[in-house]
């Protein structure tokens, strides 16, 4: 059974959707089209809020996303990783000048700490939200969705209104 499940994995066949909230006023993709796509390329080694593209060699990397709210001063997005590199979400939304809300490696952590402080925050406002994936003997993928966005990411972007 693990072996069924980890080949999956390997294969890159598992879809991977998080949500995530970001600082300012992300933009819609152009077009009509729901989701936009992040496509800096990453290095393997994982870099800091200075060079989140990180440093060596960089292999292409892709994160797709979709807005689903905004706040006064956030916005909040639904993620599907198309790649898989270190840090992926956090990187590619640092470089799109949105870092992820609680993130003192790439994020203002000057930004962290008031949040800390100001509104009981301390956590990094990114969580998984869904897995699809093949189970043995099904002849379509299925999905697992976790049921709510934790408390403190929906009291923080509520309260943000």
């Amino acid at each position: 059974m693990f072996r069924f499940f980890s080949k999956q994995f390997e294969l890159r066949q598992v879809i991977k959707r998080y949500v995530a909230i970001l600082h300012g006023r992300l933009e819609n993709p152009a077009g009509a089209e729901p989701w936009g796509t992040w496509r800096w390329a990453l290095a393997k080694t994982a870099g800091g809020r200075h060079r989140p593209e990180g440093t060596g060699r960089r292999q292409p990397a892709r994160t797709r996303y979709r807005i689903l709210d905004r706040s006064d001063h956030y916005t909040m997005v639904e993620i599907e990783l198309l790649s898989g590199r270190k840090h992926q979400i956090r990187r590619h939304a640092k470089l799109s000048g949105h870092a992820v809300v609680g993130d003192v490696r790439y994020g203002s952590k000057r930004a962290a700490d008031y949040l800390a402080k100001n509104y009981a925050f301390d956590r990094l406002a990114l969580q998984a939200h869904a897995l699809t994936f093949r189970i043995p003997g099904g002849t379509e993928p299925e999905t697992v969705t976790t049921p709510i966005i934790p408390n403190k990411m929906q009291n923080l972007f509520q309260n943000d209104r």
